[in-house]
């Protein structure tokens, strides 16, 4: 498969002592696009800070911040960044070291002058604590984060799974309403969640031969799933998948490998919502890399931007990146 001619701009790089630049979460604001990304020196289990880029739509960087540090001998891994329907920025930081791997994930709000405030470790309303959140919506009546709780953080009957967690439009409270590894009768991780049409979708990334998509009904009820295989799709195995909509159509954005240990490559697909059947796909970057693909889409005008990360040229650690491309290439 071919893949489609894009212009591509380098956003941040880090610094000499801190150069692995990964991970980026965006949210569009006023016609900003604000990013929070983890800048460290390793994929994992590092010194690892949030830094935050304010830009332009076009790219052009207005501002660069270093926004939070972890406590003493642990690493700030992961973070997402969310508007929340009252209009909150409100981000969630997945806080590891090196002895147990994670430590709860710490959350709180971005003031409309630009600094964190901090409301502590995440738990739902049944006290459990999560990991790392993967995304959210607005849906019925609420706001639904998505998050992966872990069995080593000290809670009642700890168990690894992925949960819809729903709250109201100022995200003080949190009700767990589906369990996803349940509803899917599989073991999953980073989730994507999108509303069209008044149902909510879902795309999930499976540990085994199987990812998926699901749809769900305003009560939280499944009533679809589709799974992602090789023998059906031609996709071995999905990452950090991302859903959005285009004009009359749902996409998923995600890290594919087209077959067993082959290499990783950025795919767009369009999805059927009544079938959830892949009716469409493109390959967006193929660009050979060992790390990489944790992609954030907006649109400016009529080009589809694309925030992301991945080794790039004379670099020994990858950085964040633009990817600009025509919008019609979407199938």
């Amino acid at each position: 498969m071919m893949t489609v001619k894009k212009s591509e701009l380098i956003l941040y790089k880090g610094d000499e002592k801190r150069g692995y630049c990964a991970f980026p979460s965006i949210v569009e604001k006023d016609g900003l696009i604000h990013c929070m990304l983890k800048q460290g020196n390793a994929h994992m289990r590092d010194d690892g800070i949030i830094t935050r880029l304010i830009m332009k739509k076009n790219g052009d960087i207005l501002a660069v911040d270093r926004v939070m540090e972890p406590p003493s001998g642990a690493c700030c891994q992961n973070v997402e960044l969310l508007e929340f329907p009252d209009g909150t920025l409100r981000y969630f930081v997945d806080i590891q070291d090196k002895v147990k791997p994670r430590l709860g994930m710490r959350y709180g709000r971005v003031t409309e002058d630009g600094f964190l405030t901090e409301d502590g470790i995440f738990s739902d309303s049944d006290g459990v604590l999560y990991g790392y959140a993967f995304d959210g919506a607005s849906f019925a009546g609420g706001y639904v984060l998505a998050a992966m709780t872990f069995p080593e953080l000290e809670y009642e009957n700890p168990r690894k799974c992925v949960r819809l967690l729903l709250t109201d439009g100022s995200g003080s409270d949190y009700k767990n309403v589906l369990t996803l590894d349940d509803a899917l009768g599989d073991s999953v991780n980073e989730t994507s969640v999108c509303v069209y049409k008044d149902r909510l979708y879902m795309a999930v990334r499976g540990y085994g031969d199987a990812s998926y998509f699901a749809v769900c009904d305003g009560d939280f009820s499944v009533c679809g799933i589709s799974p992602i295989t090789e023998a059906n799709d031609g996709i071995q195995g999905i990452g950090r998948p991302k859903l959005f909509t285009y004009k009359d159509g749902l996409y998923c954005i995600m890290r594919t490998h087209e077959r067993k240990g082959g290499p990783m490559a950025l795919m767009a697909v369009r999805i059927d919502p009544d079938t959830l059947d892949i009716v469409g796909r493109v390959t967006l970057d193929d660009t050979p890399t060992a790390d990489g693909h944790y992609a954030e889409p907006y649109f400016d005008g009529d080009y589809l931007c694309v925030v992301d990360y991945r080794y790039i040229t004379s670099s020994a650690q990858p950085a964040i990146i633009l990817m600009r491309f025509p919008a019609d290439i979407l199938p």
